[in-house]
């Protein structure tokens, strides 16, 4: 009858055990006001049923933090958006004190885990940043050539040629820098409308001279010309 007990007294407690192990660790993790997640300790429990309790408090504390750190990992991702270098060193120090706070039987588990999608977000804030750096870049590029080719019209439409061939090079230069910035850039036609532009400056400035000294009628044989 012993022995009947006994063995009817185990299977119960095994029975009770997962349950058990799930409501405890459910209850040693909190949240505070501002969010914050923290994991109370789980005393360990013996006797009978205590190998399935220990089993399935050890499995849950993982699920249970491979999820919130996923959540968290995603939020510092959010918040350090537009920041790799600011990412990196938040989410290392998330992970170095998961890490080191949790059960030492999950904590290579953890780091299998928590490894990837560090390395995931960090690839895609990388890459996000490189690419909003390089459009500021082309933006940065196009606005120096706007400015540059209209200080080169005013200057070649007062007659600074020399003035004109002396910063012509710095122009062509940013438009190189452009096209570096852009293998689609037509970096060609880009030049040719400069030239062309102090072009029609240069003409225009010759006839106002020309009219100025012998008059529209002349400007106007000289363009015919």
């Amino acid at each position: 009858v012993g022995g009947m007990a006994e063995q009817f007294g185990i299977a119960k407690a095994e029975e009770l055990a997962p349950e058990q192990a799930l409501q405890a660790v459910e209850e040693a993790r909190t949240v505070d006001a501002e969010g914050k997640v923290s994991y109370g300790e789980i005393k360990k429990r013996r006797g009978w049923g205590s190998n399935v309790y220990q089993n399935t408090v050890i499995n849950a504390q993982y699920a249970q933090r491979k999820t919130d750190t996923t959540i968290r990992l995603n939020e510092i991702a959010v918040d350090f958006a537009d920041d790799p270098e600011g990412y990196t060193t938040a989410a290392k120090a998330f992970y170095d004190a998961t890490v080191d706070s949790a059960p030492i039987e999950i904590r290579q588990d953890l780091r299998s885990a928590m490894g990837p999608r560090i390395s995931s977000n960090f690839e895609t804030i990388n890459a996000n940043f490189v690419a909003n750096a390089e459009k500021e870049s082309i933006s940065s590029l196009d606005t120096s050539i706007e400015v540059s080719l209209i200080d080169l019209e005013n200057l070649a439409a007062n007659g600074e040629d020399q003035l004109v061939a002396e910063e012509l090079p710095t122009l062509f230069e940013i438009i190189d820098a452009r096209g570096e910035a852009d293998p689609l850039y037509d970096v060609e036609g880009a030049k040719n409308k400069v030239n062309n532009v102090l072009y029609e400056q240069r003409t225009l400035k010759t006839l106002n001279d020309i009219a100025d000294k012998d008059g529209v009628g002349a400007a106007m044989t000289a363009l015919e010309e």
